[in-house]
């Protein structure tokens, strides 16, 4: 298999999944930047961050068994990009519900379900 095959095959496998992540963080962001940050568009730090999410995201090595990116245990976020990342999911999410109620169920279901698939996958292990 070439290198570019196995790119593709990376891309696709999970892509609708990565996808649906990137939204959800990217709409957080906006949220928090918009509310904290007080501005219409994104602050210099947030487009930064937003971007350093996409970059990582596009080279994630889970595949199916992808947890979302707060609780994975691969350390491909640098210590501060993370602890900032979970620092804005925490503040965004309970207020998902109220401006993004349907990006704000979708992302509850796919934390369930990730959460009883890791689950499964640590017992059968």
């Amino acid at each position: 298999m070439t290198h570019n095959s196995e790119a593709m095959k990376m891309t696709n496998l999970s892509s609708s999944q990565i996808q649906r992540e990137l939204g959800s963080i990217q709409i957080m962001i906006r949220l928090y930047c918009r509310v904290l940050h007080r501005g219409a568009k994104l602050c210099p730090v947030c487009t930064e961050l937003t971007e350093y999410v996409e970059n990582r995201l596009q080279q994630c090595r889970q595949e199916e068994a992808k947890p979302l990116c707060v609780s994975c245990s691969a350390s491909c976020y640098q210590a501060a990009k993370r602890l900032e990342l979970k620092h804005i999911i925490r503040w965004a999410e309970p207020k998902m519900f109220r401006y993004h109620p349907v990006w704000a169920f979708r992302y509850q279901v796919c934390k369930q379900i990730r959460h009883v698939m890791s689950s499964v996958l640590r017992k059968g292990a």
